[in-house]
């Protein structure tokens, strides 16, 4: 089985060697073409500890300015729905021990970093798979001012100073009121522990605390997906 729907759907497409019954002309003429493939390797242990991240490429959007016109000035954007011509998936890939792994694209270091005028150029993507279904909140974030933190201190997570007003960025700060109260937490309790803001919990067809369906629905995770354009990490 393969994660490229591109190479299921023509398996020979990405062989290095087409069928014999195809060449034409004297041996020896038949090389793979001039096809230039960019290579991306990620080193770290994100891939080793989850190894089921899918790697892609997707092709930038433009952004557009208030008036709804095209800006190539703005940072270009990712849609969240590409079209399947819009999305490269590697034609080669491994790893090299202890923690680097490489993905290879058909694409060539021009046409993935693209340009101001009229090429947005390709995001390289890394994304959790989906179906792989986790529950839960998110992190405490950093919200100690940068200039309150002596050189070389970690700052501290504190909780947010707002309530709730999706459930999809409710964090476990909007449940305890410390971080080092995580470490001790048993169980949730649902009545009134949670800060969530009052206009928006009144029209959420869901309820924190009212039966485990809505819970679910709360809790759910999206899938994380990161991706940095190549203009941003390619050599000029």
């Amino acid at each position: 089985m393969t994660d490229n729907p591109q190479a299921q759907a023509d398996p020979e497409a990405a062989a290095n060697v087409r069928p014999l019954y195809t060449w034409q002309g004297q041996l020896g003429t038949h090389g793979t073409g001039g096809a230039s493939y960019l290579v991306v390797l990620i080193r770290g242990d994100l891939l080793q500890k989850y190894p089921d991240t899918l790697v892609y490429a997707q092709k930038a959007q433009w952004s557009r300015d208030e008036n709804g016109r095209i800006d190539p000035q703005l940072p270009r954007t990712l849609s969240m729905t590409p079209p399947d011509s819009d999305v490269k998936y590697p034609v080669l890939q491994g790893k090299l021990r202890p923690n680097i792994s490489f993905f290879g694209f058909e694409l060539d270091d021009v046409e993935a970093k693209g340009n101001r005028i009229n090429n947005p150029g390709w995001f390289f993507v890394l994304k959790e798979r989906p179906g792989q279904i986790r529950f839960g909140l998110d992190d405490y974030m950093d919200l100690t001012p940068q200039d309150s933190v002596e050189e070389g201190e970690a700052p501290a997570p504190s909780v947010p100073p707002t309530a709730a007003d999706d459930w999809n960025d409710m964090s476990w700060g909007h449940l305890l009121p410390s971080n080092g109260a995580l470490a001790d937490l048993r169980h949730i309790r649902f009545d009134g522990q949670a800060r969530i803001d009052s206009a928006f919990h009144n029209l959420s067809p869901v309820r924190w605390g009212r039966n485990a369906a809505d819970l679910a629905y709360i809790l759910f995770q999206n899938p994380v997906i990161f991706a940095r354009h190549a203009q941003e990490i390619l050599p000029d």
